[in-house]
């Protein structure tokens, strides 16, 4: 805890010049702000060097080591080349988690109690509290029940797809809860006195409003869907394991550069639906 807490006051040194010399150009206040504004200021600082440190040592530099050990891009490519197979299954099995993330919280947030309900909120986030391995274990008695009746493969994926979408529930639940609690209920009564028809009420008022949220729920379930271990390994079919699963055997059996290469492969597929989602936000959005 010490050397962390060393190494996030060593990279605060430069956003804190930075900062302090910007606040030094801002304007000259009364003598009777001052006081306000240097604690509300010490406390904006501190916020944003917090936060610049935490991006620092446990985004930039991990990246950074990552790509320097890696070295070469025919590494890269070569470590993605033999994990083909594994990158599409776990696109697969981490899209299906995601669409699941988005659809099924959005029915439970709007479907749920008018009123807010301490049971209602336990129920879809009990799961918060439950260790990735019970809840694989309790996945894989439910698939050994109906192993008879259907393929393996087909199994293997579906109830992953439930575990992982157990996994993540309750954190897309209260995304999307978050935005359900900011909806007016005068916004759909104004619009049931202009008379608008019901299909633009959603189009036009439901629909932008709760797809930030849901979008957000998605992204969260892909991305740590992508990196899941514990739930894949004990659920994936033989043959038919994940991108994440592969890393794992890389860490064993393969030279570093490409272990370097493979890590590097999965963060990419990872947050590449957060940067797509950034991109397509304001476009979409006048789109609506």
């Amino acid at each position: 805890i010490l050397g962390s807490l060393a190494v996030l006051v060593i990279a605060m040194f430069p956003a804190a010049f930075l900062a302090l010399n910007f606040q030094r150009k801002e304007k000259v206040l009364q003598p009777s702000e001052v006081i306000i504004f240097h604690r509300k200021s010490w406390l904006r600082l501190f916020i944003i060097l917090s936060c610049f440190g935490y991006l620092v040592i446990f985004s930039v530099v991990p990246l950074l080591a990552l790509i320097i050990q890696c070295g070469d891009v025919k590494v890269f490519i070569q470590a993605v080349r033999v994990s083909i197979p594994e990158a599409f299954n776990s696109l697969v099995i981490a899209s299906g988690c995601a669409l699941l993330a988005g659809l099924l919280p959005w029915a439970a947030v709007c479907g749920g109690p008018r009123r807010h309900s301490t049971i209602w909120e336990f129920i879809n986030l009990w799961a918060i509290g439950v260790s990735p391995l019970v809840i694989a274990l309790v996945c894989s008695r439910i698939g050994s029940m109906f192993g008879s009746r259907i393929s393996s493969i087909t199994i293997a994926n579906a109830i992953l797809c439930y575990a992982l979408l157990l996994r993540v529930w309750p954190y897309a639940f209260r995304t999307i809860s978050s935005g359900h609690e900011q909806y007016h209920a005068d916004w759909k009564a104004t619009a049931q006195m202009a008379r608008v028809p019901k299909i633009q009420q959603i189009t036009k008022i439901g629909l932008p409003h709760y797809l930030p949220y849901v979008g957000l729920s998605m992204v969260l379930a892909f991305s740590l869907s992508i990196g899941e271990i514990e739930i894949s390994q004990m659920l994936c079919a033989p043959g038919y394991g994940t991108l994440a699963l592969r890393l794992m055997t890389f860490l064993h059996f393969a030279p570093a550069n490409e272990v370097a290469g493979l890590a590097l492969f999965q963060m990419l597929i990872a947050l590449t639906p957060i940067f797509v989602g950034f991109a397509c936000y304001k476009k979409l959005f006048k789109f609506l």
